[in-house]
């Protein structure tokens, strides 16, 4: 494909927390060296009850996905949508020759994650990206630093809310926090399953998840 400018258009979609701090950041800091960026607009792929919702950010215009995939003027996508979304929409965007920046994980399986990246390698200089923020600390230094521990508990603690307790909307627990297994390997290396418990009620969830390192903590 062409090499494309240096002046970059961008198009948030979702605009939850993750992609409400991503509108922000886009509109604060607009450049870094000889590069430049704009955000074009966002698309809010909220439905209640069937109904898409109409949402007024100051200097971002509402979008629809056609509007996204076919404007010239729109070069980046920052997906920032629930993790079962996250291949068609990456698929949607390489596939017409948009950057694409997403919110871990990239895709559902390591399978269709190297094929995206493939797609994007074929098409000669589309960058696909994937950054899961929890990953950026010191924590494994820092648990490296005290010793041999024999136990952890790593806790994900959010809320009501009425999209992330939906399991229709963004599957069950243990997919929707795939990121927080990501962070459990980062630092403890493979894992195995050897138990967990599920029990949910009217107010949200309890999701445990019961791991086990190769040697056996």
């Amino acid at each position: 494909m062409e090499s494309r400018t240096t002046d970059y258009g961008i198009a948030v979609i979702g605009v939850g927390i993750a992609g409400g701090v991503r509108i922000r950041d886009t509109k604060a800091l607009t450049s870094d060296g000889d590069i430049t960026w704009s955000l074009k607009g966002f698309v809010s792929r909220f439905v209640y009850k069937y109904i898409e919702r109409t949402l007024d950010i100051p200097d971002a215009d509402q979008l629809s996905m056609e509007d996204v995939l076919s404007r010239s003027d729109i070069d980046v996508l920052i997906i920032c949508t629930e993790n079962n979304t996250h291949e068609s929409i990456i698929r949607q965007g390489l596939e017409n020759n948009k950057h694409v920046l997403v919110e871990y994980p990239l895709a559902m399986s390591s399978s269709v994650a190297k094929e995206l990246y493939q797609i994007a390698e074929n098409k000669g200089g589309l960058i696909l990206h994937e950054e899961n923020i929890a990953l950026l600390n010191s924590f494994k230094d820092e648990l490296a630093a005290g010793g041999r521990w024999i136990k952890a508990d790593i806790n994900l603690m959010t809320g009501f809310h009425s999209k992330v307790c939906d399991p229709i909307a963004t599957e069950k627990p243990f997919i929707a926090n795939v990121s927080l297994i990501e962070t459990v390997y980062h630092l403890c290396g493979n894992v195995k399953v050897i138990g967990g418990e599920y029990v949910s009620s009217d107010s949200g969830f309890q999701a445990v998840a019961k791991l086990q390192t190769e040697d056996d903590r």
